[in-house]
């Protein structure tokens, strides 16, 4: 059986260095890459002396949920003021205005003024689901899944079809499997993973109470920095700031890539 493995970075997919890489700077540019992959374009219409731009850019942009959702579109990011045709073509009458278009160029959904980075995911990932068609269903019927392997396999189909809630319940009963303790490696990612599955369904008193037991159980695990800063992530949507603060400063000083180190200080210097 294939193990998928939802790993911190398939979570945040690399924060900042896809973050920083994969704006294009001209408009033509984006148009030929939608053309050449079937992506649309997310087209974000700024000014140097917008605040809420900036603030968008810089604060809502590199989260996780907005870095995940946006990896499906060719993204280019334009100042109005420098770019007066662009601003007529598509009718922008304020900052930050963006506009989401096929890879025909027809518009798809426009989005005026500053959004919180889960506002807009939520749009992004609407209009992929609809550009992708729905998913292969999860099977239903049928005799209950048995043991560690079989609520592991069942748990990646539903999270695959983005039945957050489903994949958190068998990854759960994965990990609470009798024969769990036989593939102790498969175990411990299913602990990880129910977590992962509470988060993007927004469960974060179940995602903390998650990574509490993930934390002790696994005190020398390579992923303790990923599950703390996931924690912190929790805590802080859930307006619980100082006691997010203890696992910012662990994942400011011991997450694996310099980059995500400095996304979990920026986090922790703005508490």
């Amino acid at each position: 059986m294939k193990k998928v493995r939802l790993s911190p970075v398939l979570f945040v997919l690399c924060w900042q260095s896809a973050f920083a890489q994969d704006w294009l700077g001209s408009l033509a540019e984006a148009r030929d890459a939608a053309r050449q992959s079937g992506k649309p374009v997310y087209l974000d219409i700024y000014a140097e002396w917008c605040g809420f731009c900036r603030k968008l850019f810089h604060e809502e942009y590199p989260r996780s949920e907005f870095q995940e959702a946006i990896q499906h579109f060719v993204r280019v990011r334009l100042d109005g003021e420098k770019h007066p045709r662009i601003m007529q073509e598509f009718g922008i009458r304020g900052f930050p205005t963006i506009v989401i278009f096929n890879s025909q160029g027809q518009e798809i959904e426009r989005i005026q003024g500053y959004k919180p980075a889960a506002q807009i995911a939520r749009i992004l990932r609407d209009i992929t689901r609809r550009s992708q068609g729905p998913a292969d269903p999860v099977p239903e019927g049928g005799p209950p899944p048995v043991g560690l392997q079989a609520h592991y396999k069942l748990a990646t189909q539903y999270f695959e079809n983005n039945q957050w809630s489903k994949a958190r319940e068998h990854f759960l009963q994965a990990y609470f499997s009798e024969d769990a303790t036989l593939s102790p490696g498969l175990q411990q990612v299913s602990l990880y993973n129910a977590a992962v599955a509470a988060m993007k369904n927004q469960d974060f008193v179940l995602a903390i109470s998650y990574w509490h037991v993930y934390t002790a159980a696994y005190p020398e695990s390579k992923d303790l920095a990923e599950a703390r800063y996931f924690r912190a992530r929790a805590y802080r949507f859930l307006g619980m700031q100082s006691e997010a603060r203890p696992d910012l400063v662990y994942a400011a000083k011991h997450l694996k890539s310099a980059k995500d180190r400095e996304q979990a200080l920026r986090e922790l210097k703005a508490l």
